[in-house]
């Protein structure tokens, strides 16, 4: 199924911005132009092929660097099939008396928020302190320019009791709105309502869990991913549904 399913694919496109990697790799680039400096003083004597070399050395070292962060799963993403229809969906939603606006991911803004301003709305309290313990955690509101909410954004890491490190990201979308990138999606996985949950291998070999459902006047997007064939992602959603 997820082989031939893309709804994973550009769901978290945009949280590799929020996550601002850039700053990761300025302060190597600034060290790694300091170590140079450093050998260029040190070893002026040994000639100009010399120099060269130490000016190569940290840019490769920050390129290597760059390469090692876009391959983490955290900011591997894929482009969702291009989906221009915007499909009416009457009473399913509870938002704007029934009806559902667009909206583009440039029509709103984002800003960090803490776990207090959003667990009502995520429940990831929920989640039996026994089973699993959250030890990483980025939560994200987006608003219009308004000031309006229409999503948040929760970036999750997750040990289970076993020892399961698993990656947990969650869009909770206000019921009423939909992202204009995220309509096919949408209309596929929650606009009648329910749970809807699966897992299969992705087209690069990793074992991934997708689940969409309804709950405390939002509609979520979740995707998990602990690197084995397992129900941990399943069984994590579940508890805050």
């Amino acid at each position: 199924m997820m082989k031939k399913n893309s709804d994973i694919n550009k769901l978290f496109e945009d949280y590799g911005d929020a996550l601002q990697p850039q700053e990761r790799l300025n302060s190597d680039a600034r060290v790694a132009m300091a170590a140079s400096n450093a050998a260029k003083r040190s070893s002026s004597h040994a000639g100009r092929r010399l120099l060269h070399l130490a000016w190569i050395v940290p840019a490769v070292c920050v390129a290597l660097v760059t390469v090692m962060l876009l391959n983490l799963p955290i900011f591997r993403s894929p482009s969702l099939d291009d989906n221009s229809q915007k499909p009416s969906y009457g009473e399913n939603l509870s938002g704007n008396d029934g009806a559902v606006q667009y909206y583009a991911f440039a029509d709103v803004t984002g800003r960090s928020i803490s776990f207090e301003d959003c667990d009502d709305i995520l429940n990831i309290g929920a989640l039996d302190g026994d089973k699993y313990e959250v030890v990483s955690a980025a939560y994200y509101a987006f608003y219009t320019e308004e000031g309006d909410l229409r999503y948040i954004k929760a970036l999750l890491g997750i040990r289970s009791a076993d020892g399961v490190f698993t990656e947990l990201a969650l869009i909770a979308e206000k019921d009423g709105y939909v992202r204009e990138d995220l309509i096919q999606t949408f209309e596929r996985n929650i606009a009648d309502g329910g749970y809807v949950y699966g897992s299969d291998y992705d087209d690069s070999g990793e074992f991934v869990t997708q689940a969409y459902f309804q709950a405390r006047g939002f509609h979520f997007y979740a995707v998990g991913r602990n690197g084995r064939r397992t129900t941990v992602v399943n069984d994590i959603i579940s508890e805050i549904l």
